[in-house]
C-alpha cells in the first residue's frame, strides 16, 4: 500500500522558517526519524508533480513546490502521477485509508489552534486554510488524515491580520514548544506508517 505524506509550505527561502511552514518543517523531522537522512539532501525535485520528493519503497514525503494557495495541484498530481487507483478511488467519494492505515496524510499550520497544541484528525480540518481548500477542490474530498499543527501565539491579541500573523517566525519560547510538537507529531505517525 502506498502511503503519501505532505508537508504544506511556501517554497524560498524568505519563508523557511515562518509559522505557515510548519508542515514542511514536519516532513524535516519525519524523514530524519523514519530514515536517518536529511530531507533537503534525500529529496529530489519531481517537475511532474511540483515538488521536492523523498522515496522510500512505498512511502512517499513531499514538499510542494507550489505556493499554499496551490497545495492542491502538487498533492493531485502527486497521487495520481504514483497511484491513479488511489485518485480515482478518492474521487468517486472513498477515504483515502483509515485512521490506522492513511494513504494520504497533509500536515499543515493551524491558526485556530495555540502554539505548543496539534489535533490527528480523519476527514476534518479548519474551514479557513488556503492551502488545504485548494486540495480539498482538487481532489474533491477531505477523506484523508489531517494533521493540525497549531501556530497561535497572538494570546488574543489580534493587532496583525491572520495572513500577515502566518508569515512571522515562531519567537523565544515557542521555538522550544515547536520542537516538542514535532517530534510527537512524528512519533505518532511513525505508528501509522509502514
Amino acid at each position: 500500500m502506498k502511503q503519501f505524506v505532505f508537508g504544506l509550505g511556501n517554497p524560498g527561502d524568505e519563508y523557511r522558517q515562518t509559522r505557515h511552514n510548519i508542515g514542511y518543517q514536519a516532513i524535516d523531522a519525519l524523514t530524519t526519524l523514519l530514515t536517518g537522512q536529511d530531507f533537503s539532501q534525500a529529496a529530489r525535485e519531481h517537475h511532474k508533480t511540483k515538488t521536492l520528493l523523498y522515496r522510500t519503497g512505498e512511502l512517499f514525503l513531499a514538499k510542494s513546490l507550489t505556493y499554499m494557495n496551490e497545495s492542491g495541484q502538487a498533492v493531485l498530481s502527486t497521487v495520481d502521477y504514483f497511484d491513479k487507483q488511489l485518485v480515482a478511488d478518492i474521487k468517486s467519494g472513498k477515504p483515502a485509508g483509515t485512521w490506522e492505515h492513511p494513504q494520504l496524510i497533509v500536515i499543515y499550520d493551524d491558526l485556530d489552534i495555540p502554539v505548543g497544541q496539534w489535533k490527528l484528525q480523519f476527514g476534518k480540518g479548519p474551514k479557513v486554510h488556503n492551502g488545504l481548500n485548494s486540495i480539498r477542490s482538487h481532489l474533491g474530498s477531505d477523506q484523508f488524515l489531517h494533521v493540525r499543527i497549531g501556530i497561535d501565539g497572538r494570546q488574543g491579541i489580534r493587532q496583525q491580520s491572520g495572513k500577515d500573523y502566518v508569515l512571522t517566525p515562531f519567537l523565544g519560547e515557542e521555538q522550544q514548544q515547536m520542537g516538542d510538537v514535532l517530534t510527537e507529531v512524528c512519533q505518532t505517525l511513525r505508528l501509522r506508517l509502514q
